[in-house]
């Protein structure tokens, strides 16, 4: 079994990305219950709202090439990808920018809104060069690099919340802490890019990347209006928890939903880079899929059974002893979306499958689904029913019900999807 372990590739990418992400999870719960006494629920859903519309504006200015980088065909032309993928970025943010200003000057704003937008274009920029950086490196197997930048963010933006807390800035010290934890840990994927530039200097691009954005056009197609979708339904879905039930409420739900999502963005996703680079292998090789779906689900299952039970069943007293009994509330929230997040939990690494089997149509119609649902739930029902309006654990309950068996069927169909993928080699 050890031989087994020292032989596979597979196991040791994912061992060194699980390493990277327990320490960054660690890093970041340990010092979860000092910022929860430090900021309130109010400054916490700020910082919060901000990651939500920086991760929504980094993802559109790829337009999602960035997917493009671990399946392309030839090294050569996933680096033409690359830069195809940065130029259109860095068009698509400056002209935010521009829109950002002009809105500015036309509409006069205060101090605070002049920062929270520069912060988001900053915070965007940054996150562009980790996402390509992070992709580039699934094709190249650097998976220490992405680690190390797991790691890095963590460590420094943890350490700058901390920092700005104690010396009183608050909502600013919590919003300038997260662009340099983008900027120290994106530093290794621009110098990364610098190097291979040098590599691929003598070769002419620009003929190049137009034929390459025409062959890859499926990603800005089908994949750009899905995550518009998701991310768009979770920008939305925080405006309305704002709207109907308040800053406070809110702030209550993120701290929960972030936590949740941890071992979805840090843990999960270091198995799905893994997969997402060795499926593809199994697809240009045609290779069975089925084995490593059954078993990369098996091993998350595994991983979060317990956790996750303990916290549906005892997640009020939890929270409210590690991060305060202020925070008592945010974890009756936590223990109503435990298995909506656990299921997604199970999902998140195999969510690249539609993308590999060009199967992105299906999987925008999941999306459309889940979108629409889940803005239902938050901005209808509380205007249909006082049973919802009144209480914001009723409308929670309603959406951890929906999305829960909206993701049984989902795993039905990508399974569905890997045993196609099998008989048609």
């Amino acid at each position: 079994m050890l031989r087994k372990l020292r032989q596979s590739e597979f196991l040791k990418s994912v061992l060194l990305l699980m390493t990277a992400s327990v320490v960054s999870l660690a890093i970041n719960v340990l010092i979860s219950p000092i910022l929860t006494r430090i900021y309130s629920a109010e400054e916490i859903g700020d910082v919060n709202l901000y990651t939500r519309i920086v991760v929504f504006i980094s993802t559109i200015a790829t337009v999602r090439y960035e997917l493009s980088l671990p399946i392309a065909k030839q090294q050569l032309h996933a680096f033409h990808l690359y830069r195809l993928t940065y130029r259109i970025a860095l068009v698509i943010l400056t002209a935010i920018g521009i829109v950002g200003l002009l809105y500015a000057l036309i509409k006069p704003v205060d101090t605070y809104s002049i920062w929270f937008m520069l912060l988001v274009i900053v915070g965007a920029y940054l996150s562009v060069w980790i996402n390509i950086g992070t992709n580039w490196s699934i094709r190249t197997k650097g998976f220490k690099r992405i680690s190390q930048q797991r790691i890095t963010a963590s460590v420094v933006s943890n350490g700058f919340k901390w920092l700005f807390g104690v010396i009183g800035w608050k909502t600013y010290g919590l919003l300038v802490s997260l662009p340099l934890g983008y900027l120290a840990s994106s530093v290794l994927f621009m110098l990364d890019f610098t190097k291979q530039k040098k590599v691929y200097r003598s070769y002419k691009a620009g003929k190049r990347m137009r034929v390459l954005s025409k062959e890859y056009r499926q990603f800005p197609i089908m994949s750009l209006p899905h995550v518009i979708i998701d991310l768009g339904v979770d920008l939305s879905m925080a405006s309305l928890i704002i709207v109907c039930y308040g800053k406070v409420d809110y702030g209550l739900f993120s701290h929960a939903y972030l936590l949740l999502k941890m071992p979805i963005s840090i843990v999960g996703q270091s198995i799905g880079q893994v997969f997402t680079n060795r499926f593809s292998e199994l697809v240009h090789s045609r290779q069975s899929v089925v084995p490593l779906f059954l078993k990369t689900t098996r091993t998350l299952l595994l991983l979060s059974i317990v956790p996750f039970v303990i916290l549906f069943f005892f997640g009020e007293p939890i929270f409210g002893f590690v991060f305060g009994e202020k925070w008592a509330t945010s974890g009756a929230y936590a223990s109503i979306m435990v298995p909506w997040l656990m299921l997604n939990f199970l999902l998140s690494p195999i969510s690249s499958l539609p993308m590999i089997l060009g199967r992105q149509k299906e999987a925008l119609i999941i999306g459309i689904i889940s979108g629409a649902g889940q803005l239902f739930i938050f901005g209808a029902l509380p205007q249909l029913s006082s049973y919802f309006k009144l209480s914001f654990e009723h409308v929670l309950w309603a959406a951890s019900g929906f999305q829960s068996i909206l993701l049984i069927a989902v795993f039905y169909i990508y399974y569905r999807f890997a045993l196609t993928a099998d008989n048609g080699k």
